[in-house]
């Protein structure tokens, strides 16, 4: 029932995440992107939607770019990302629609960062994530659609494993 589903999505991240990386990103040097998210969920039609959207992915895209992550900066990441997205889910039931939906989304920004780190100088690191990759995109393609209003049942031990090999991914680094 939102008006800009879109933009309500970063809502939660405006107002909780980037308090807490603000000031480390402006002394990397990073432009403050807070007011092309405060843009982007101001807007009421879809083209101001997408042109405000594409806007905040290119400044969190250039911000990553700039801040140049260490391979071990990124699997860091991930496990965090992972973990998030695994305590979404209800192992004991169905977990309700908006944390799966959550859960969900969270698999989905990981896979991403596992196509990052599959472009590592590292071979090794390179064929780990290889691996991941395709870990990752068997759990994503067993989940439940996400275009759903109802509790879902999934169980996320899958997810529990993929973060053991992460772990041991980033301890052999």
């Amino acid at each position: 029932g939102l008006v800009n589903k879109v933009g309500s999505h970063f809502t939660h991240a405006r107002q909780e995440s980037l308090p807490l990386i603000k000031d480390g990103l402006a002394a990397a040097g990073i432009a403050d992107f807070e007011p092309l998210l405060v843009a982007l969920e101001g807007a009421t039609d879809d083209d101001a939607v997408k042109a405000a959207e594409q806007a905040v992915m290119t400044a969190v895209l250039k911000a990553g770019s700039a801040l140049k992550p260490s391979d071990q900066d990124r699997i860091m990441a991930m496990v965090a990302g992972l973990k998030a997205a695994h305590d979404r889910f209800n192992a004991a039931g169905p977990t309700d629609a908006v944390d799966y939906q959550n859960g969900w989304a969270g698999l989905i920004v990981e896979r991403g960062k596992v196509d990052l780190l599959m472009k590592s100088a590292d071979p090794a690191v390179a064929k780990a994530a290889t691996d991941l990759a395709v870990a990752l995109d068997d759990i994503i393609l067993s989940l439940p659609d996400p275009a759903t209003a109802a509790p879902v049942t999934f169980d996320p031990a899958p997810i529990a494993e993929l973060l053991g090999q992460i772990s041991a991914l980033d301890a052999s680094i």
